[in-house]
């Protein structure tokens, strides 16, 4: 998937950007796109790619903090229905992150939501959210949050990717600005692990799907465990399909 934060920049740029009505009559609208905008040219993107859901995947609050100061977190089309791309503009804060979320539905952007998180309270507050959409924003930062506990586990590697250089030329021959690059991740499956017992006298559960998810091995230190099935066939087995039709955002 290719990320979208220039796009995105250029529509603010030329005040291509929506609004809800709330958010207008507030006049708070310049303010929330002058925020963004002003992290835009520092901000490190970040590709999560097509995501339904993280349902049965944990959050390490702890490790679920940005590696740098100000990113862009992209997302696909499964955080609020088919064709929407999905922008979190996040900036670290005192024990947590400020973030605007942005959405493109149809090729035209619009400001979602904003929220803040707390690590030490563990949780996370919205702002200028529809209430309809509540469910559909809590998706979206959980999202968020499992992405970065991912991203900080130790066997994870950030691999980055650059625009094309000829590409980037023409742009500028154009009078364009250049293209971002994006990071995405890569399990490193050469470092171990998980150092979890696979011993104990209790019975084995039947045979089940486990899913993809941080472990803590040492004080401060995870690995991310790969998917991967286990438990006692005898015993039968257990069908899991994780599906979350959030329905269209508008």
């Amino acid at each position: 998937m290719a990320n979208h934060l220039r796009e995105f920049v250029e529509a603010i740029d030329a005040r291509r950007i929506g609004f809800a009505p709330a958010v207008i009559s507030s006049g708070r609208y310049a303010e929330v796109a002058g925020w963004s905008l002003a992290r835009a040219s520092e901000a490190i993107c970040f590709d999560v790619g097509d995501v339904e859901s993280v349902e049965g995947m944990a959050i390490i609050n702890d490790i679920a903090r940005l590696p740098y100061q100000c990113c862009w977190i992209e997302m696909g089309q499964g955080v609020g229905g088919d064709g929407i791309i999905v922008g979190v503009m996040a900036t670290e804060i005192e024990n947590g992150m400020l973030a605007t979320v942005w959405h493109r539905v149809a090729g035209a952007w619009s400001y979602f939501f904003g929220f803040t998180t707390d690590r030490s309270e563990k949780n996370h507050k919205f702002f200028d959210i529809d209430p309809a959409e509540v469910d559909i924003g809590k998706n979206i930062v959980e999202i968020a949050l499992a992405f970065l506990s991912a991203l900080n586990c130790t066997n994870v590697r950030r691999i980055e990717h650059k625009p094309d250089a000829k590409l980037q030329k023409a742009r500028a021959k154009r009078g364009k600005q250049p293209l971002f690059s994006y990071w995405t991740l890569e399990l490193d499956l050469s470092r171990p692990e998980s150092s979890e017992s696979l011993g104990g006298t209790h019975a084995s559960p039947r045979l089940h799907l486990r899913r993809g998810h941080p472990r803590q091995y040492a004080p401060g230190k995870y690995t991310w465990v790969q998917p991967c099935v286990v438990g006692n066939k005898a015993a039968g087995m257990v069908h899991k399909d994780y599906r979350v039709n959030a329905g269209a955002a508008q």
